[in-house]
């Protein structure tokens, strides 16, 4: 479908109705706040009237909009439906460490890594595997640089580069 004027009224946008206090008139005001609370407004003494307002001054900005080259937006969703599972990418140490933590507490790993985020406070957990992460890349990178002054090929196996296992909380 072309997108003019009919496909633009024809789209279903979120409409908060509010009443309007009596010292202010009375009646209601209907408003698209995803389209400007403030600019997509109609009022009156009904919540019908209100909407027909409203659709009116939809229907006259829509026009101007089109005429002008204005972008409409769509209407947004008001929640996207969430699967419940994502895919993550991690180091291997930490992977290992999160691994050895769960088998140590008899869980699986899915159901401890949910735990640490349902605690809110994995924060100390992961500052104790940044410094374990930060030791081992300026080992790495020691041995590295003192192979390169020497002129010499780098022997140090993956068991000498590793300093030991991530500090446990």
């Amino acid at each position: 479908m072309a997108k003019n004027l009919e496909y633009y009224l024809k789209l279903k946008y979120p409409i908060q109705i509010n009443p309007i206090p009596e010292e202010e008139g009375g009646g209601y005001e209907a408003c698209i706040p995803q389209l400007g609370k403030y600019a997509f407004v109609g009022d009156g003494e009904t919540i019908e009237e209100a909407l027909r307002n409203l659709k009116e001054i939809k229907k006259d900005y829509f026009k101007d909009y089109l005429k002008k080259g204005i972008k409409i937006p769509e209407p947004k969703l008001e929640e996207e439906d969430y699967s419940g599972k994502f895919v993550i990418r991690l180091p291997r140490f930490l992977h290992k460490h999160l691994a050895e933590q769960a088998k140590k507490n008899n869980v699986s790993l899915n159901y401890y890594i949910n735990v640490l985020l349902s605690m809110n406070n994995p924060i100390y957990e992961l500052q104790n595997l940044k410094q374990c992460y930060c030791r081992e890349m300026g080992y790495l990178i020691s041995q590295y640089r003192l192979h390169i002054q020497k002129g010499t090929k780098s022997n140090v196996n993956e068991k000498e580069s590793i300093i030991g296992p991530p500090l446990v909380a």
